[in-house]
């Protein structure tokens, strides 16, 4: 925990803190009390993947970049064995199209090696793809009140059971995939995995897979090994790797760092192309800037502003809400009610998503299908399935959008 400490450079929240067995059964009622000795309490971060890439993209709008939606790579256009552009359809319209460019780049994660194929077949893959699931319960069902970390009582894998509204995500697997990325699926055995492990720490919950709400898996796109690894064991870090034709993949690479892994390929496009890129103290200027949502603000201090202004008759739950999802552009989405006041109704009864934010996925956010909104923009589909899905048709007649993906 004082590594942990120090590796924040003590500027954490607070530091961290010993409990007694008491103490941590006092926190956590519903923990297993049986072998308990203590607990730590200590500070860490969560986010919300989707609007952090989200948010990456629309930081890359600001500064002059072409952003575009549902766009699929066919093939790659050559000339003299070098790359000059590439061939592209577009999975909405259905129009194919070339586009003509001095570099390219694969950033395509869990895809990097099926684009890799396609400027060379020959390639030899690069990847050792791992899978990891979580699964969505009630919080009610699940009984923790803080964010646990737990081991898992069979392999002995760290996992977490997180706070989410009224929800908990528990998780998560890693397990080799050797599957198509687009086909990764949680499936019964890593359900149960996960609920074997919440049941151990928390003996009153009694999941059960019918006591799910939903479950969704991703792909850690982790650079192969020579060596035979337990996939937890595999490195995290990345690999820049450079084609013959001059695709430029990157490989591996994590979260915490990938910032400063996409500055070190512009550092390395900026001296191919003979040009002197804005860094400051080593770094590149950007990786200061903070994105669109993650101005200075003071979450509270702007929920109780928005509050006392807002006219419209939103919940201070509601607002709550707005804040912790959009940051400093929150304004930015209430301003949508001034025209339309029936935007602050709720998207699904009971939840705090509201038809603003739907308006301002398709207005500002690129949305174009209503599993965009309900997935990725706000994330009602693994919270309230069944709503979700029965609000889905509203959603695409009132917004005019389209589900029909070519």
């Amino acid at each position: 925990m004082w590594l942990y400490d120090t590796l924040a450079i003590f500027r954490n929240i607070r530091r961290h803190r010993m409990l007694t067995r008491r103490r941590a059964l006092a926190l956590e009622p519903n923990l297993r009390a049986e072998g308990l000795r203590g607990a730590a309490l200590y500070y860490d971060c969560f986010t919300d993947d989707a609007r952090l890439t989200l948010e990456t993209v629309l930081a890359a709008e600001e500064e002059g970049a072409i952003t575009i939606n549902y766009l699929e790579l066919q093939d790659f256009v050559k000339e003299g064995g070098r790359l000059v552009g590439a061939y592209l359809r577009d999975r909405i319209g259905g129009s194919e199209f070339e586009v003509r460019a001095r570099r390219v780049v694969n950033a395509t994660g869990p895809w990097a090696d099926r684009v890799r194929c396609l400027d060379d077949p020959a390639a030899k893959p690069c990847l050792r793809l791992t899978k990891g699931v979580h699964v969505v319960v009630t919080r009610e069902r699940a009984g923790h009140t803080q964010a646990v970390v737990m081991h898992s009582p069979g392999d002995r894998r760290i996992l977490f059971a997180i706070p989410w509204g009224a929800h908990s995500i528990i998780g998560t697997t890693d397990t080799d995939f050797a599957g198509e990325p687009d086909e990764a699926v949680p499936d019964g055995a890593d359900v149960q995995y996960l609920l074997e492990a919440a049941n151990w720490f928390f003996p009153a919950a009694k999941l059960r897979p019918a006591d799910v709400v939903s479950s969704y898996a991703g792909l850690r796109p982790l650079v192969a090994s020579d060596t035979e690894q337990n996939p937890s064991a595999l490195s995290r870090e990345e690999e820049v790797l450079e084609s013959l034709s001059g695709l430029i993949t990157l490989a591996g690479g994590k979260l915490t760092t990938y910032r400063w892994v996409a500055a070190e390929v512009v550092q390395l496009i900026s001296k191919q192309l003979g040009v002197t890129a804005r860094k400051r103290r080593g770094s590149f200027f950007s990786a200061e800037r903070p994105l669109p949502g993650g101005r200075s603000i003071d979450p509270a201090c702007m929920a109780r502003e928005l509050s006392s202004s807002d006219r419209y008759g939103l919940t201070p739950e509601q607002m709550n809400h707005l804040v912790t999802r959009y940051g400093s552009r929150t304004p930015e989405v209430v301003h949508l009610l001034r025209d339309d006041g029936e935007l602050k109704q709720a998207l699904v009864p009971g939840m705090p998503d509201i038809w603003a934010e739907a308006a301002f996925a398709v207005q500002k956010e690129m949305a174009v299908r209503s599993e965009d909104i309900l997935f990725r923009r706000t994330h009602l589909a693994l919270k309230e399935p069944r709503e979700s899905s029965q609000v889905a048709g509203k959603i695409r007649e009132k917004l005019n959008l389209t589900d029909d993906q070519r």
